[in-house]
Order: C-alpha cells, then structure tokens, then sequence
C-alpha cells in the first residue's frame, strides 16, 4: 500500500456553494452571535408599523405642542426679569445717553429704575418686554468684557462716517474672542448735530454696504439696522423683543448675579472686614448656598445666609424660575457641609506676600533657602540668587543654576560652578543697577529677542557644551530617548514640592458631571431675585462704581491644580515672547497673572516644551491655577507699557491635568573629524573622556537622517568613535537629544480690580 497521500487535479469536480436565499444559514448566525445567549426576548414578526395619515398628523402636533410649550416657557422666564442689554459704542461721536434718551420718546416707555451712570430699566408694554440698559465704558477693558459677560443682548452703535479706531477694534477681537450673546448692529446718527443727516438718509444702501465690509471679518452675515430719529425706533424695539437670547455653556453651567444693591456690615473686632449684602437676580445655573461665591476682580468668599425676595409679576415665581421655595424664605447654611478654607488662605497670602513684599526681600528669603556651597560666607551667599531673578536676562544661562543645584559634585566642579555663578551674578547686577527706560535700551533687549527666537527657528534646542564644566554634571537631570513617540515616562517621578498643594482628578470627565449634578435643599433656581450675604468680604470691595458681578462657583473650583490651555496666537501680534514670561490671563470668570510654560499640542503622551512662542497654529500652556471646568475661553494679553495691555493670543481650556508631562529638550551638537564609510570620529561635542563614557548609551542622530551610537572614546579631549547606519558626510552635523522633565512655576497671582495693572 502507497504510503503518499493523493493530490486532486486541477480538473477536479467543483460543486456550486448551498444558496440559503434571502435568510442567512445557521452557520453566519452563529459567528455573528460571537457566543451571546439570547435572552428570551424575541422581536416583534411581521413588518415594522407604518402611519397611517392621522397618526402622522397627530404625532406633527405633538411635536410642536412641545416646542411652543418650551418657547412659552423661556419667554415666561424673560418677561419676569428684565432682558440684560449692553450699549457698546464704537465711535467717540455716538453718545449711548443720548441713544437711550431717544428710547424714552416713545409714548409708551416707562423708567422703571434708574441707577446714575450704571443702568437704566424701561418696560415698554407694547412689546411686552422690561430692557435694563447697561453702558459699557469702551476706554475700561475689563468693565467692557465682564458686561458682556452676563449680558443677555449686546448692542453695537456705530458712526456712519467715521472709521472704527484700533482700539475699537482690539475690543471687538477680545469680545468675539470671549464669547458673546446675541447681536444687534445699528447704525446710529443724531439728527440735530450731524450736517450730513441728508446725505445719510439718501444713501443708506451705500452706507450700510460699507459698513458691512468693515466688520465682515468679525460677524459674516451681519444685519444691520438704521436709527435716525424717532420713527425708527418701533423696527428696533421689535428686533428686541423678537431676538432670542443665545446661551454660552460656560456661562450656564454656573449661576451668576449682577449686583443692583449692595449692602456692607462691618465686624465688630475689625473695621475693615465684614458682612456684604449683595441682591440681585439669580441667572444661568442654581445657587447653592453652601459653596464659594467668586467676586470677580475680588476673589472667592463664603455665604452666610440667602433670603428669596417677592418680586411683583403677573406670573407666578414658581411658574417663571420654577423654584420651590416660598418668596421672602431666609436659608441659612450648614457650615458641615461648606467647604474648608484653611488651605485657600495659606494660597491667597502666599500669593499676596509677593505682591506686597519688597521684591528684594522675596530674593533675600530664597537666597537664604538655597544650598550653597560648602565654606560659603553669609556675604558669598548673598550673592547666590534663585533662577527667578534673572532668568530674563540669562537666556539660555537659565538651566546652569537648574540642574547643578541638586548635584553633588566635586571640589574642582564645586569650584569651577562657583567661579561661573559669580561672574553671572556681576553681570545680574550690572543689568538690574542700570535702568532700561529709554527707548533704545527697549529697542535693543527686543532686538535680542527677536534674534533669539531666529536662533532656536534655525537650530531648535541647540546648546554648546560648556568647556570649562563636565558635561555630566550640567546635563545631570537630563536623560536620552530612542523615540519620542513611543517613549514612556514615569508622570509620578521626582514631582517638585509644589505639587503637594494641588489635586488632582482621576477622571475629570466624571467629576464635572458629578459636579454640575450636585443638588439639595440649599438649591436656588434661577430667575429668582435673592438677596445673598457674603463673610469676610473686605470693605474695599464696596468702592467699586461698577455693579459686583458674582459667580456661585461648581465643587472644587476654589482648588489648585495644573490648569493646560490651548492658545493660537493673534495674527496681529508680532512681537517676540519668551517662555516663563509673565503674562495676563482671562479664564472663564478668573483673571490672573502668571509665568506660562509652553509646550506643543500633541496626541501623544509626552510633549515638547518650546523657548518661544509659535507663531502659527495652537499650542499649549500649562500654568497653577483654581479649578475650572472646560468649556472655558481664554484670553491671553501682555503688558506693553503700565496700564497698556495687548492680546496675544485666544483659545480654551484643554485639560485639568497635573499628570501631563512636559519634557524639555536640549541638543549637543558634534562634527565630524575622520570618516571611514561607516563609522567616524566626532569631536567638539564633550571635552573629555569621563564626558563620553556617560552619555554612551544614547543613541546618535544628524541632520541629514543618519543613525548611530558611541563605540569608544579615543584620547583625552572628547573625541568618540561613532558608527552610523550609513556613509556619513562630511558637512553632516552629529546630534545628542537629551531630555528633561520642565514643570510651571508657583506666579499664580489673582489679578484685583482694585490694583491698577
């Protein structure tokens, strides 16, 4: 018997596959089951139902039974309270008061509060709506963007024959950039003083053409309305009554009050401090009466009581906000469950000890923290400053202090390290004893900035290996990677001590959903006026002449944490600016001041902290801050000149993440000296041997996509043999990456209305 096995031809018989027909086989069911039992609920048999024409119609009017039943309702809400709108004038020429005294020529326009220079509300029953005017003071930055943000319709008055100014327009790109309600454009025109009304009235086509091209970069598809004199102000009074209020969701999320009378009670052991009595209208979310309340310009405090107040409305209050509580109801809190606030002081007088403080007794204080070397004198040591002080004027000098302070080095490298200090700090001085307050020393340190930033576009992270110091001990914290990508790095490693005075979320998506679910008693819907007294408030807060806008903050929004940003830069903004520059920010409600680590927007799990701005797409921006859940918009400015700020960038915030790791990288760049196909001497990269033996485990890279590693050194003075994965020229330039985790600075700074910029 054959012991081969028989191999079918290519002749062989193929029958046609088993056709199941329109239903799958027993076998297709099976796979696509993937082993799941069937619970025993069977599909309906037969075909799905089809409407018939009454029931179609019937489900049509269901339908919009519940759409007029919600637009009822949101109207309900609006003609309780009065409807929030902002006058922003962008000429010098158009007066809002005079705006406002053409609304009261009509028969029907009733005052029905007046608040000075603030505010004027006027209910105009024709059109069934209650309008609280605000005026914006266009020359105040922050008065404009905090109207703008607790109001429910903006007005933008323009000047049919002027140009809008720079400064109009910088306004328009920080409101667009923060986020605004509903808009209104109006042409605006005073009758009796502009010569041209004639011309004007004439040519309004024209006219509203041109102003259309103006703004087209800011509103796309702007409608715009004419305002000559009296007849044309029923057309506005209807676009106002028939405009729908749009809705920001971080706005929403959190309720908010604009103060209409304020109330302060001093304590009885201290004048200065006491008991802020603040009524208004709730509006966006619920108030809860045993959270933080945020003042903005003012800072964070707690309540001790809130009181409902009876407002007179045709409607019910509980139909209008849908409150359960009865009006004239006094909540008192239950201090079990309001929030600690030991820590929040410790941070607050932290960062006002800063501000306050001569700035050479905060150097003074680190000086005496800093370890020294051994043998140091008091007045040696006196010298030795924090990378705080000059890390401006150093430049790339910053890292030598950085990373040589927590190396044990020896007596020679101690020595050399001291003699180096020593001359920095004589040109520290130098730099801080001459004032740069003239025009061309401002000219010259922009100037070196900019040729700064040229250097790092044309060599991106490229230092020389210093000669006198071994480059073990300078680059000590720095460690190398084969990929960037796929590279790991432990984020829980070596955290500085900052870091204990943060929290941080496991899952911040479900946090803020647990968040803004958080509901008791204690609640207070919104479109309630409520009268909310406030502890611990100090008395300057009531020298404001502006109305206090409060924000009733989410759970843990009072806490520290690693707040990351994404920014894009404002094209028009050309200037160079480095990292850990002090800037200006504006986030959600907060503004702060701090030193900005920037990084670049990425996917991956590590990212590469940049030197200077980008000047075209997003990046990132990692700084301490409070709490703030996204979404948020971020405005970005920096102080030219005292009292002149500049938008530099917009964006929002990305991320509540203290674990985001950002590494900092530094090249070591070597050449080239003999090449033999392969492999190649390369020199000028370290100085000596010890050098060449510890960053020989790193892997080698050029310019010119080569890949190598260090064989051996040879001599005494850093030359290494080097083999690469190919011929390698000689104009080919070898390079090192070395990598170090960079983490923000505590500047955290809260930024008071009360303290001039």
């Amino acid at each position: 018997m054959s012991s081969t096995h028989h191999r079918s031809g290519v002749w062989v018989q193929k029958n046609k596959n088993h056709k199941t027909g329109p239903h799958r086989s027993k076998g297709e069911l099976r796979t696509d089951k993937k082993g799941r039992v069937d619970t025993g609920i069977g599909f309906k048999k037969g075909k799905p139902h089809t409407l018939n024409k009454n029931e179609r119609r019937n489900q049509h009017n269901q339908k919009r039974a519940l759409r007029l039943f919600a637009t009822l309702q949101e109207k309900q809400k609006f003609e309780s309270v009065p409807l929030d709108v902002l006058l922003i004038s962008l000429s010098d020429q158009v007066s809002v008061e005079n705006f406002i005294s053409l609304l009261r020529t009509q028969e029907e326009a009733e005052d029905v509060e007046m608040d000075g220079e603030r505010s004027t509300v006027m209910r105009f029953p024709r059109w069934k709506i209650s309008l609280n005017f605000q005026k914006a003071d266009t020359t105040d930055l922050w008065n404009t963007l905090d109207l703008a943000k607790v109001s429910d319709l903006v007005v933008f008055l323009y000047d049919p024959f002027e140009e809008m100014s720079q400064d109009a327009e910088d306004l328009l790109s920080s409101l667009l950039a923060q986020g605004l309600p509903a808009l209104i454009h109006c042409l605006y025109i005073e009758v009796e003083k502009d010569q041209n009304v004639q011309l004007f009235l004439k040519e309004k086509s024209e006219v509203k053409k041109q102003l259309q091209k103006k703004i087209k970069k800011w509103f796309p598809e702007p409608q715009i309305d004419f305002v000559s004199g009296e007849s044309d102000i029923p057309t506005l009074l209807f676009r106002l009554s028939t405009v729908r209020p749009d809705t920001t969701e971080y706005r929403e999320m959190r309720p908010y009050i604009v103060s209409s009378d304020v109330t302060f009670t001093p304590n009885a052991d201290r004048g200065d401090v006491g008991s802020l009595k603040v009524t208004g209208i709730v509006k966006g979310g619920m108030l809860d009466v045993n959270g933080f309340v945020h003042i903005i310009g003012h800072g964070d405090y707690l309540l001790s009581e809130l009181q409902v107040i009876p407002r007179k409305t045709k409607k019910s209050t509980k139909a209008a906000g849908g409150s359960d509580l009865e009006m004239g109801t006094v909540v008192k809190v239950d201090p079990s469950k309001q929030p600690s606030t030991e820590e929040d002081e410790d941070m607050e007088s932290e960062a006002m000890s800063t501000s306050e403080v001569d700035t050479s007794s905060v150097f003074h204080k680190k000086k005496i923290m800093k370890s020294v070397p051994k043998g140091t004198s008091k007045y040696q040591a006196a010298w030795i400053v924090d990378e705080d002080a000059h890390e401006k004027e150093l430049g790339e000098g910053e890292d030598l202090e950085e990373d040589a302070d927590d190396v044990k080095t020896s007596g020679r490298s101690r020595r050399t390290l001291r003699n180096m200090k020593r001359l920095m700090l004589l040109t520290i001085h130098r730099c801080m004893t001459t004032p740069r307050n003239t025009e061309e020393e401002e000219a010259a340190f922009a100037k070196r900035k900019e040729k700064e930033e040229t250097d790092d576009r044309l060599f991106p992270d490229e230092v020389d290996t210093p000669v006198d110091q071994p480059a073990r001990v300078r680059f000590f914290k720095y460690r190398g990677m084969d990929d960037f990508r796929s590279a790991s790095w432990e984020a829980d490693e070596n955290l500085p001590k900052d870091y204990s005075k943060i929290c941080q979320f496991s899952n911040m998506k479900l946090s803020k959903k647990a968040a803004l679910d958080v509901a008791d008693k204690t609640v207070v819907p919104s479109f309630n006026a409520v009268s909310v007294v406030l502890r611990n408030v100090p008395k300057a807060v009531t020298a404001s002449k502006m109305p206090l806008i409060l924000y009733g903050l989410l759970p843990h929004e009072h806490q520290m944490t690693v707040v990351n940003l994404a920014i894009k830069r404002v094209t028009s903004f050309t200037e160079t600016v480095r990292q850990n520059e002090e800037l200006i920010f504006q986030v959600g409600f907060r503004r702060f001041k701090a030193k900005a680590l920037l990084s670049e927007l990425s996917a991956g799990k590590l990212h590469k902290c940049l030197r200077f701005m980008p000047a075209e797409g997003h990046f990132a921006v990692s700084l301490y801050a409070p709490i703030i859940f996204p979404p948020a918009p971020v405005l970005m400015y920096k102080e030219t000149s005292p009292g002149s700020l500049v938008l530099i960038g917009t964006g929002t915030v990305l991320s509540l993440d203290p674990s985001r790791v950002v590494l900092k990288r530094t090249v070591l760049s070597g050449h080239p000296y003999k090449i033999n196909v392969r492999s190649a001497v390369i020199r000028f990269m370290f100085f000596n041997t010890e050098d060449v033996n510890w960053f020989r485990k790193i892997r080698l890279s050029t310019k010119h996509g080569r890949i190598g590693e260090i064989k051996e050194p040879l001599g005494t003075h850093g030359h290494m043999k080097c083999r690469f994965d190919g011929q390698l020229q000689s104009s080919d330039t070898v390079l090192m990456k070395l990598y170090k985790r960079v983490y923000p600075k505590w500047t955290y700074m809260p930024l008071c209305s009360a303290v001039e910029i």
